[in-house]
């Protein structure tokens, strides 16, 4: 039997007895400090695993934290977006949270649009505070700046309320025909009342479809709505014209009103589930919550960075970004520049020379720079400006539905010409051919499709969501189908963006005051190659004690322990040795000599493993060093040629343009490559840019939710074809009838939603539990997934 994480309870990577992450073992330790156990009772299953990522950015938390401080009122109200809230339990541990810090007054958590709003005595609330602890739990906290609801949502559900509304009235005035009313003032009343009714409902409720239909065709770009349209119209204009013309066998004005009304639900459910999934997000409004920290007459003041001028004073701190071209401080300074190049390790760079905007500062100490140029003119500023690969809503525009709505239109009118072609050939009186055409056009709309693929869609995103899986585009699982090439990028996707040591076991080999002059030289450095270390360190105990140790810039850490001089850092500088790149010494002697490389996500090789077993080819795609990249493929079991190093982001839109990609990244560096792709992922990080542009955003395991993506596509790719084959036969069986003269306005107002409930029904059979197809057995779950292309 499988293990568990003590947090998330997803399967524990080899290796692991307790926590599958750092993250987890975070989550759960304050959880526990703060007797909150009540939160696993609540969410009743497993849960999503808490990021590892080193929170960075917040600078807009000390200027918010410093408007409260200056507030002269008792007790204001705050509100904030916030990231991360799936479930009630998830309310309910934000809400104790606040409540048990000092100056909280009261808080509303709202999940459906990722805000709380809080009611705080501004100076004894520490909001920092509250937010560090939120963000150990998976939840970040960021200026208010989404919509409660958008307005598609909003316009849809009111057009649901007319619609029904008018529906209902439709029905009852109808339902005197039905009964016997054929002639006199009185029946005139209800079919007159009906019709205006139905005239009402088709205007309040087509609209969506015309207009979506108009402009397919005028981007010759069908998709479903086409034939929804067209169906709404035609069956609307012939039971107009019956009604006018007397025709009372010809009028299916309660069956339009129903159809109108139940496509508006499809369209509502479609929306409704990528708005919930975009709200999970912070806001992206690029410049606007990006925040830095400008020296101007010897005040510290925080700004936007869009307010930044050449010339301008900007003081740095470790871990800040680097948000316009500026002057390196004398002495020099090291940065990281992953999101530049995607290469975490930090670099070294002189006094004087140029910081590229879109660095962050590493080193241990704040440092002030000046900047070379305004933010507008910044390279930073130019790729935060980079368009994403969200497509618009309501698009379905991948050759299978482009194909399917062509043929259905086609075939349709043709049956509906046919059909009255032949009654007037046969001698049928022009009122009876009427009717058989009217007929027609009513039972071909698609009912089927249009409320059955919106319940399928939202099921399977509904089913991705709660393995941590978000959907933002509406048209991604249909193109997932297409995905011949699944792309990664390196750092920050398929690793973690920090280094371990390669064999951590020869740590055992020091004596023990060795073992601790180490610890106490790494715990004192940012470097990734010293956090290293004291990972490797941390179940034998560290402490730090007071020591004469100095940061050599570049270089590493010195230190005098027990009157010995004691280096960690590169070699050379602390001691010559061959096949390492990080070296301990003691008085010039070399003690160890260690090789790093960077930390795998752990489900990482089994899960390429299996995309390749699927028929997938699996690229990694990396601005890195050409050594670094080679030395991961080999890693990960990747063939050379699918490994390519050195890419700028104008090669990596290049390499993934080719119309059959899915792109994985998680940097500034990767959003073009991410706009030209079929598809696009990336993991929700702690800045929205990049997930706010792609089509789906992961929260935990990141290969494992792209490999869920991919088998959830191609399970509701299935469904759908299975939903649209009932409704093709439905609609042949239906059609023959109306042409036969069999179909009758009563008996189409009784079929049409027994049939829609049927494949409705047959959907949810169908999509139910999907996403525990690859926790059931992997080899089902490789079986399972498409043959690349098939769409």
């Amino acid at each position: 039997m499988k293990r568990s994480c003590l947090h998330c309870q997803n399967p524990l990577p080899p290796g692991e007895d307790t926590f599958c992450c750092a993250g987890c073992r975070a989550a759960r330790a304050l959880i526990e400090e703060a007797h909150l156990e009540k939160y696993y009772e609540l969410r009743g299953g497993p849960g999503v695993v808490v990021p590892e990522a080193p929170v960075r950015g917040e600078i807009w938390l000390e200027a918010c934290q410093e408007q409260l401080q200056k507030s002269k009122d008792e007790v204001i109200r705050l509100e904030l977006d916030v990231q991360g809230l799936h479930c009630a339990a998830c309310v309910w541990v934000v809400e104790q949270l606040f409540e048990r810090r000092e100056g909280a007054c009261g808080v509303v958590v709202n999940p459906g649009a990722g805000k709380i709003a809080m009611t705080v005595r501004p100076r004894s609330f520490d909001l920092g505070r509250f937010a560090r602890d939120l963000a150990r739990l998976g939840y970040r906290l960021g200026p208010s700046s989404k919509a409660e609801r958008s307005e598609a949502s909003r316009g849809l559900l009111l057009r649901i309320g007319i619609c029904a509304a008018l529906t209902v009235n439709v029905m009852i005035f109808t339902f005197s025909v039905y009964s016997g009313l054929v002639e006199g003032p009185l029946h005139g009343l209800m079919t007159g009342a009906a019709w205006a009714l139905t005239t009402l409902a088709v205007l309040v409720g087509g609209g969506p479809f015309v207009r979506s239909a108009l402009a397919s065709v005028q981007q010759r770009a069908l998709h479903l709505d086409l034939p929804i349209a067209l169906g709404i119209t035609l069956a609307y204009a012939g039971s107009s014209y019956a009604h006018f013309s007397g025709k009372d066998g010809a009028s299916y004005l309660d069956t339009v009103a129903t159809f109108t009304t139940l496509m508006l639900v499809g369209r509502f459910l479609q929306e409704r589930v990528l708005e919930r999934n975009r709200r999970q997000l912070l806001a992206d409004d690029g410049v606007e919550n990006l925040y830095t920290h400008r020296v101007r007459d010897g005040v510290v003041q925080v700004v936007r960075v869009g307010e930044l001028q050449e010339g301008d004073r900007l003081l740095l701190r470790p871990g800040d970004l680097v948000p316009v071209d500026a002057e390196a401080p004398e002495g020099g300074v090291q940065v990281s520049r992953e999101w530049i190049t995607g290469e975490s390790t930090p670099v070294a760079v002189p006094g004087g020379a140029v910081l590229e905007a879109g660095c962050f500062l590493a080193g241990d100490c704040a440092v002030e720079v000046k900047a070379r140029a305004a933010y507008a003119a910044s390279r930073l500023a130019g790729l935060l400006r980079t368009p994403g690969n969200v497509r618009e809503p309501g698009a379905r525009r991948t050759p299978f539905w482009s194909r399917l709505t062509r043929w259905y239109v086609a075939l349709t009118l043709l049956a509906a010409v046919g059909s009255g072609v032949g009654g007037w050939l046969v001698g049928r009186a022009p009122g009876r051919v009427l009717e058989i055409v009217v007929a027609v056009l009513v039972v071909a709309c698609p009912c089927a499709f249009g409320i059955a693929v919106p319940v399928a869609y939202e099921l399977a995103q509904g089913a991705l969501r709660r393995v941590g899986v978000f959907v933002r585009s509406p048209s991604l699982l249909d193109r997932v189908g297409m995905v011949r090439r699944v792309v990664f990028d390196k750092t920050g996707t398929l690793t973690l963006g920090e280094l371990e040591l390669e064999h951590p076991e020869e740590l055992c080999s020091l004596p023990p005051w060795a073992k601790k002059a180490l610890g106490n030289l790494a715990l004192r450095s940012r470097h990734p190659k010293s956090r290293a270390v004291v990972k490797a360190l941390e179940p034998q105990g560290l402490l730090l004690e007071d020591a004469s140790v100095r940061e050599e810039t570049g270089r590493g850490m010195e230190g005098i322990f027990e009157g010995k001089v004691c280096r960690l850092g590169a070699p050379g500088w602390a001691g010559e040795a061959k096949g390492a790149d990080l070296v301990f010494s003691v008085d010039g002697q070399v003690k160890l000599a260690m090789m790093t490389r960077e930390r795998l996500r752990h489900d990482a090789p089994g899960r390429i493993r299996e995309l390749e077993r699927a028929g997938y080819e699996v690229h990694l795609l990396s601005g890195d060093g050409v050594e670094r990249v080679a030395a991961l493929a080999r890693r990960l079991g990747l063939a050379p040629e699918r490994a390519r190093a050195g890419a700028s982001p104008e090669e990596k839109r290049a390499y993934v343009a080719t119309g059959d990609a899915l792109m994985v990244g998680d940097g500034v560096n990767d959003a073009a490559a991410m706009g030209a792709a079929l598809c696009s992922a990336t993991p929700a990080g702690e800045l929205p840019f990049l997930p706010a542009r792609t089509d789906a955003y992961v929260q935990g395991e990141l290969v494992t939710g792209v490999r869920r993506l991919l088998i959830v596509g191609d399970r509701l790719q299935r469904t759908v074809r299975g939903a649209v084959t009932f409704g093709l036969a439905y609609n042949v069986l239906a059609v023959s009838a109306a042409c036969m003269g069999w179909m009758s306005p009563l008996v189409a107002a009784v079929i049409m939603p027994l049939s829609s409930v049927a494949v409705v029904g047959y959907v949810i059979g169908r999509l139910r539990g999907v996403e525990r197809i690859d926790e059931e057995s992997a080899g089902e779950a490789v079986a399972l997934m498409p043959s690349p292309g098939a769409a």
